[in-house]
């Protein structure tokens, strides 16, 4: 047995694995936001756009999109929350964006209720009759 010192922690091997679990549940997907009450729509991209991404000191172009409602203007909103700009602002009024964690369970920004959400899956929709 390895003395204590030597051994590898099993809560960092254990962390990068649900790292490595969670960049891959959290490819980037479509979701078609639309509420049957009102009539409000809105589609938003929604996690990382490549699997293979890497977030390093170096790497700019690592982008994560998350979803926010903008209280003000009475919209859902997509922002990439590692862009360096990025400061959990609206950028057309500038007031505070509330971040929204539960995609399945969305309420309408402009009338509260539920909104029917679809995970949009263009690549699922080509075939091979179409070649």
């Amino acid at each position: 047995m390895l003395p204590l010192l030597v051994q590898p922690s099993c809560r960092k091997i254990r962390n990068e694995m649900l790292l490595c679990w969670a960049a891959l549940w959290k490819s980037l997907k479509i979701y078609n936001f639309k509420c049957p009450a009102c009539g409000y729509e809105s589609r938003h991209p929604i996690g990382t756009p490549d699997m293979d991404q890497i977030l390093t000191d170096v790497n700019n172009e690592f982008a994560q999109y998350k979803l926010f409602m903008c209280t003000k203007e009475l919209k859902l909103m997509h922002a990439d929350i590692m862009d360096a700009h990025f400061d959990n602002k609206c950028p057309s009024d500038k007031s505070d964006l509330e971040p929204i964690d539960d995609l399945e369970h969305v309420k309408c920004p402009r009338c509260s209720k539920e909104l029917k959400v679809e995970d949009i899956k263009p690549l699922a929709a080509a075939d091979g009759s179409t070649e």
